[in-house]
């Protein structure tokens, strides 16, 4: 068999493209060969791997994929599958060469996960070097959740070994007292925010930084084990992005709050929080409500000022945080002064209690009459209703997942056939209450709104954010800015358009604390783009008094508008 290079064959097709002197080249059945497959039968022959790598038949793939690899050595997704097929088979040498190949390749796949499978293969096989020179490659590449290795079968064999305990962050063997363990954690803290932060300025290696974290190690003989997690969550607040956080876990009392545009109120309450739902909230611990939101604005992580608004209330309810952040002199109650509509200003203070709400929000309780739609169905993932008295389809997209009964691609096909079947001109789409979830599955609900907005210029696409719109639904809004040219109604979201994002897993090895540090960007926008949000260009805000009575704002303004548009002559 002859095997031509790469570059012979680039030559080849250069010459059947650009010389008039050969015709007979577009007649040679060998004409573009590559290896000893034609193009056309390489595509046929890389279609059959690809279907029988779906179904698992494991065996053909391997076969397949390894015919195209010596036809064609230059497609990283291949060698991935074929790595793919041979592990599945038990071929862990095979599998560990045709990955090692996807990765100088370039693949599209997380390169960190691919390094840590080799890192398995190699210590399956019984290559301990080789497994721990993986793991390195592995972090160096922001590996996340490294603690897994701390369980992972692969590894059980070198738990004993100093570098694979470094490695999965566990303590070095010995004792550690209470200070040398903080300090230990706080160290390997800076030291994984500096491996695994994506933030185009790196700030976990600036000055400020760096200067945070010695202080918080210097202090820790003088703080409580609830202050020194706050000083640890203040350190990823300087990280500056909404996914970067230390969880400040503990008992809270049965409460939930929401800062509405005339101020801080219970929204809803169990056990002895029950029938605090509706008050104003005035003081918590030793500072107004004004005052306990300022100090959580500085303290939280954010990226932008919407994000205390959706996030920080809820530490409100959390008896330790407040301690730890200087609100009050109690880690174990929480004491507000509340304003009751008609009965005055009392004291309260609550104990905390086993309790389960629901932190987004939910229609208000014991209100007459009928929710809003945007609260009728809080906690279904995608649901729409047609509304033609307005000459739209309202359609509430919850969050950015496959529901087991209806998939997001599903779901799109039914909002263009609700279009279609109603005839609307407007499609309303509410992601107020959506914080993310999988990016990936927002294409097929973006190609909707495409599609119906290119249909007729009569058509106009509305998108209701607000400060519970995060993450993959903020890349939902920032990829609709682009494609549907949409008009934005509501609050502004809690994410940027260029946004360091996506949850980690860090395990602190000394107290076990646990949090997130952001280690991707997302780019939704031009490069230059700097906004802190995307502006709504009709804001609306909502008040006590809207949610309490069922009144939606947004809707109201929307309403207004469209009955206008359509009796216009």
């Amino acid at each position: 068999m002859v095997r031509l290079s790469m570059r012979a064959v680039f030559f080849i097709a250069l010459v059947c493209t650009v010389s008039e002197s050969k015709p007979a080249c577009a007649q040679d059945p060998s004409a573009g060969l590559i290896g000893n497959l034609s193009p056309i039968e390489y595509f046929r022959t890389r279609a059959r791997a690809d279907t029988a790598y779906r179904a698992r038949r494991y065996a053909v793939s391997e076969s397949l994929y390894k015919q195209i690899e010596r036809a064609y050595p230059v497609d990283g997704d291949v060698m991935l599958r074929l790595g793919a097929s041979a592990e599945e088979l038990g071929e862990y040498a095979q599998a560990v060469s045709a990955y090692e190949a996807a990765l100088r390749l370039g693949v599209n796949y997380i390169r960190s996960e691919l390094a840590y499978n080799i890192a398995q293969l190699e210590a399956r096989l019984g290559h301990e070097e080789s497994a721990l020179a993986w793991i390195d490659s592995a972090l160096v590449a922001r590996l996340r959740n490294r603690s897994r290795m701390q369980t992972d079968s692969a590894f059980l064999a070198y738990r004993s070994n100093p570098r694979l305990r470094k490695q999965a962050g566990m303590l070095p063997a010995g004792a550690f007292t209470r200070t040398a363990g903080w300090r230990y954690d706080i160290a390997f803290y800076v030291g994984e925010a500096q491996r695994l932060h994506a933030g185009p300025t790196r700030p976990a290696y600036s000055p400020a930084f760096i200067a945070a974290a010695a202080a918080l190690s210097r202090d820790v003989p003088h703080l409580s084990n609830a202050q020194i997690l706050v000083g640890f969550q203040r350190l990823s607040a300087r990280l500056g992005d909404g996914h970067s956080y230390m969880l400040l876990v503990g008992p809270t009392v049965p409460l939930q709050f929401y800062q509405f545009s005339d101020g801080l109120y219970v929204v809803k309450g169990s056990g002895a929080g029950a029938s605090l739902v509706g008050s104003h909230v005035l003081r918590i611990g030793r500072v107004s409500a004004d005052s306990a939101m300022h100090v959580i604005s500085r303290f939280m992580h954010r990226d932008n000022e919407m994000t205390p608004l959706w996030l920080g209330v809820q530490l409100l309810a959390n008896p330790a945080a407040l301690y730890g952040l200087g609100l009050s002199g109690d880690s174990t109650h929480v004491t507000l002064q509340i304003d009751n509509a008609g009965s005055g200003s009392r004291t309260v203070t609550l104990s905390t209690e086993s309790s389960s709400l629901y932190r987004k929000l939910l229609a208000p309780e014991n209100a007459t009459g009928t929710p809003p739609l945007w609260l009728q169905h809080a906690t279904t993932l995608h649901w729409l209703t047609p509304l033609p008295e307005l000459h739209a389809v309202y359609a509430q997209y919850n969050q950015v997942y496959n529901d087991p009964h209806e998939s997001i691609a599903e779901y799109a096909e039914k909002v263009t056939q609700a279009l279609r079947d109603t005839k609307a001109t407007n499609l309303i789409v509410d992601v107020r209450l959506n914080n993310g979830g999988n990016r990936t599955l927002n294409a097929p609900l973006l190609g909707a709104m495409a599609a119906f907005r290119r249909e007729s210029p009569d058509h106009a696409v509305y998108i209701i954010t607000g400060r519970g719109t995060f993450s993959a639904a903020q890349v939902f809004i920032a990829q609709a800015e682009w494609l549907v040219n949409p008009v934005f109604v509501g609050e502004p979201s809690s994410s940027r358009p260029n946004f360091v994002g996506e949850e980690t897993t860090v395990v602190l090895p000394y107290s076990g604390a646990q949090g997130s540090i952001s280690n991707q960007t997302h780019q939704g926008s031009l490069g230059q783009d700097e906004r802190l949000f995307i502006a709504p260009r009709i804001p609306v805000a909502m008040s006590s008094a809207d949610y309490f009575s069922n009144h939606d704002p947004v809707m109201s303004v929307l309403t207004s508008l469209l009955a206008r548009r359509h009796d216009a002559p």
